[in-house]
């Protein structure tokens, strides 16, 4: 990054016609205005910006966040003049990369017990447009619903005039989907995995649920491979069914009767058998008190 200091102008939304000597930095965490910049940065090229809670935490909401960071960026007059260099290698060159922390706690799905979570990607297809749509529902199977996101794969990032290429994500049960869920908060910001609502979901198999994402900017810009992941819970065992007259025939009714259960999500390649012997039970083998009153 470099302290530059022309006098080409950029617009911004939160503060009119700038010169770019005033944004050589700027970190953004959904909204349209920075909640930080910096118009002198180091002159060596290399400078650290450290935020604690205090700093951003107002900013952060349930669902999605957008953290943008915009370095020697001016809008339609400039971009990345200088020898800004963009790199992240966190794994290997952590001190020398970009990146960001995330500590957060889930709250437990309320889930069936014996259950397994099976995740299911569904491609759009079709043609590139500016507004595009998908639709999943969940199967008859399912006995609980876990997360649901929806990945956009766009062809290129646009530079517009007025920040005119925001994502908007919608979802509803009907099509086209009209409740939205997500909204690019400045330009050139778009997520990779966009987190849908539970509660803008219908987990029945036979309600259908519209994914849509629109670029007002147009350009047919939304790739066919944009996709919706989708997850749900499939019961993964079950007991013994009925009274046989030896064990094997009683595990195969259990491992034939598991396999239809889970036979379109998952492969029972290692399925456990597992069963008690009981002896000399007084109640499986007849009355367990008599009782005889006569009168005379």
């Amino acid at each position: 990054m470099d302290d530059t200091d022309g006098n080409q102008n950029f617009g911004s939304a939160w503060a009119g016609n700038l010169k770019r000597r005033d944004y050589d930095y700027m970190i953004f965490l959904n909204n349209v205005s920075p909640f930080h910049w910096d118009a002198t940065p180091s002159s060596s090229g290399i400078q650290d910006y450290s935020y604690s809670m205090s700093d951003m935490g107002f900013l952060l909401q349930k669902g999605t966040n957008m953290l943008s960071v915009y370095t020697n960026n001016y809008g339609d007059d400039r971009w990345g003049e200088g020898n800004t260099r963009i790199y992240s290698d966190p794994i290997n060159d952590k001190e020398g990369s970009s990146y960001v922390d995330v500590t957060y706690t889930l709250n437990q799905s309320d889930t069936v017990y014996g259950s397994i979570k099976i995740t299911n990607l569904q491609e759009f297809g079709g043609s590139q447009a500016s507004d595009k749509e998908g639709n999943f529902s969940f199967p008859q199977e399912s006995v609980g619903v876990g997360e649901t996101y929806l990945h956009i794969v766009e062809r290129f990032s646009k530079i517009i005039e007025a920040h005119e290429d925001i994502l908007r994500v919608y979802s509803s049960q009907n099509s086209p989907a009209n409740n939205l869920v997500y909204e690019s908060p400045i330009s050139r910001a778009t997520p990779s995995k966009i987190y849908i609502p539970e509660n803008n979901l219908d987990d029945s198999y036979l309600i259908t649920n519209y994914i849509r994402a629109t670029e007002n900017a147009g350009g047919d810009n939304i790739h066919p491979a944009t996709a919706v992941e989708y997850s749900f819970y499939i019961i993964s065992f079950v007991p013994f069914g009925q009274v046989f007259s030896n064990l094997s025939d009683a595990e195969e009714d259990a491992y034939k009767r598991l396999n239809d259960t889970i036979g379109s999500f998952a492969n029972g390649l290692n399925i456990e058998l597992s069963s008690n012997r009981l002896k000399n039970v007084p109640s499986m083998i007849g009355p367990v008190l008599v009782e005889v009153r006569i009168w005379a």
